[in-house]
């Protein structure tokens, strides 16, 4: 029988605050947050409804890892291992298959991990409280306690080590510095007293990690080479990302505001962000055109120039119509720039393989 549910409030100071926000409090019942006031300050208050296990309908675990994982964001991992698969076969690099398998399977796992990660924090931020767009939200429906996805992300971050190894044997200085370095992202960006995100400058390490570094770790360890090409190629993707981020960031300006996360676009303010992107989506373009060094026919190379100076005009189109950070098109702009960075991805692939 379903029984009545119970809804209590804590403050910040309340000795049990925490253990109610991540979960630990009771193993036979969640504590799901309903209402947060004050976020991120000292006198926060949230109010919880708690459920019995038993009365929350819960999905499939594998599914609750795919949510946690974030399909749509691969495209920042896998898409990276795949163009530069195709960089090397059209520079004639070897390829060794068995470390490109291996290096699929640490970037899905380490996917995992930083966005469970991300969920982790962002829940304990207020973020993902607030928005409800923001994160996976399986903290927020009650499907997994916050230091169970905790837990999912330390796991996946051992296995992706446990995984790595044979690349670490391959490649051993390069694999210890990109090792370095996504540790220091992932916990720097994500935590909250080190996030870099929340202190306006988490775009510069997208930037560098999901660019640069990791197309130059990729190429390492896949081919045992690394040429300027590969700078180039990865500061496109990472420029992209960046981007993305960005982008993201000015669809929560409202969210972010409230909860005090100091991120950069929010630091800009709405008007001057919507200047910014356009800014950068007109730097876009122009990388763009270093295709052209690269070894692939001009036919090739114009087809992806002129795909990412089409498209990139007619986001700053729609960026500029945009007057009101509670506007309704805002999320459409946002889902247009997430097709737009599988477009580029398999575009680019493309060209490179064909």
């Amino acid at each position: 029988m379903k029984t009545q549910n119970q809804f209590v409030t804590l403050s910040k100071n309340n000795k049990d605050f925490t253990a109610y926000l991540t979960g630990s409090f009771s193993d036979q019942k969640r504590a799901i947050p309903i209402h947060s006031f004050s976020v991120n300050t000292p006198v926060e208050k949230v109010t919880f409804e708690l459920k019995k296990l038993s009365e929350i309908n819960r999905p499939s675990f594998v599914f609750l890892l795919l949510c946690l994982s974030r399909p749509r964001y691969w495209v920042f991992t896998l898409g990276p291992l795949m163009i530069t698969l195709g960089l090397n076969y059209a520079l004639g690099l070897p390829l060794n298959f068995y470390h490109v398998i291996l290096s699929f399977i640490s970037l899905i796992l380490l996917n995992l991990s930083a966005f469970s990660l991300n969920d982790y924090f962002d829940h304990l931020a207020g973020v993902d409280r607030i928005s409800q767009t923001s994160g996976s939200q399986v903290i927020q429906k009650a499907w997994l306690a916050a230091s169970q996805v905790k837990n999912i992300a330390y796991i996946c971050l051992f296995l992706t080590l446990l995984f790595s190894l044979p690349l670490f044997v391959a490649e051993p200085l390069v694999s210890i510095v990109m090792a370095l370095f996504a540790a220091f992202a992932l916990f720097a960006f994500s935590y909250k007293d080190l996030g870099l995100k929340y202190k306006g400058i988490g775009e510069f390490i997208v930037f560098l990690a999901l660019g640069p570094l990791i197309v130059i770790g990729l190429s390492s360890v896949i081919s045992s080479e690394v040429r300027i090409e590969h700078i180039g190629v990865g500061s496109c993707l990472g420029w992209i990302a960046m981007i993305h981020m960005q982008i993201k960031n000015w669809m929560h300006i409202m969210p972010n505001s409230k909860a005090g996360i100091k991120t950069f676009i929010s630091r800009l303010g709405f008007d001057k962000a919507k200047l910014y992107l356009c800014f950068q989506l007109i730097i876009l373009c122009v990388l763009s055109f270093g295709i052209y060094y690269l070894p692939i026919s001009i036919e090739a190379a114009s087809l992806f120039c002129g795909s990412v100076v089409g498209s990139s005009l007619f986001m700053i189109y729609k960026i500029l119509k945009i007057y009101s950070p509670v506007s309704s098109q805002l999320k459409k702009v946002y889902k247009y720039a997430m097709n737009l960075n599988w477009f580029y991805c398999l575009i680019f692939a493309g060209v490179l393989f064909f």
